[in-house]
Protein backbone atom coordinates (compact mmCIF):
# COMPACT_ATOMS: atom_id res chain seq x y z
CA UNK A 1 0.00 0.00 0.00
CA UNK A 2 2.81 2.73 0.30
CA UNK A 3 4.21 2.10 -2.96
CA UNK A 4 0.70 2.53 -4.01
CA UNK A 5 0.46 5.69 -2.27
CA UNK A 6 3.89 6.61 -3.67
CA UNK A 7 3.34 6.77 -6.89
CA UNK A 8 -0.59 7.66 -7.06
CA UNK A 9 -3.00 9.56 -4.53
CA UNK A 10 -5.85 6.99 -4.07
CA UNK A 11 -7.40 8.76 -1.27
CA UNK A 12 -7.61 12.19 -0.24
CA UNK A 13 -4.61 12.94 1.94
CA UNK A 14 -5.71 15.95 3.67
CA UNK A 15 -8.29 14.56 6.02
CA UNK A 16 -6.57 12.28 7.58
CA UNK A 17 -4.90 13.05 11.51
CA UNK A 18 -1.37 14.29 11.30
CA UNK A 19 -1.45 13.57 14.80
CA UNK A 20 -2.15 10.40 14.66
CA UNK A 21 0.55 7.87 16.21
CA UNK A 22 0.32 5.74 13.19
CA UNK A 23 1.32 7.32 9.57
CA UNK A 24 -1.52 8.54 7.23
CA UNK A 25 -0.98 6.42 4.80
CA UNK A 26 -2.30 3.39 7.16
CA UNK A 27 -4.97 5.41 8.41
CA UNK A 28 -6.62 5.06 4.77
CA UNK A 29 -6.41 1.37 4.49
CA UNK A 30 -9.77 0.69 5.61
CA UNK A 31 -11.26 2.68 3.75
CA UNK A 32 -9.62 1.69 0.56
CA UNK A 33 -9.96 -1.53 1.39
CA UNK A 34 -13.93 -0.98 1.43
CA UNK A 35 -14.17 0.40 -1.63
CA UNK A 36 -12.18 -2.15 -3.84
CA UNK A 37 -14.03 -4.77 -1.93
CA UNK A 38 -17.48 -3.04 -3.00
CA UNK A 39 -16.26 -2.17 -6.72
CA UNK A 40 -15.54 -5.87 -6.91
CA UNK A 41 -18.70 -7.33 -5.79
CA UNK A 42 -20.01 -5.40 -8.73
CA UNK A 43 -17.77 -6.21 -11.38
CA UNK A 44 -17.49 -10.09 -10.01
CA UNK A 45 -21.02 -12.49 -11.13
CA UNK A 46 -21.01 -15.71 -9.80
Amino acid sequence: FQLIHRHLRPFDHTKYDETAPIPKVFQCVEEWSDHMQAVSMQIFLP
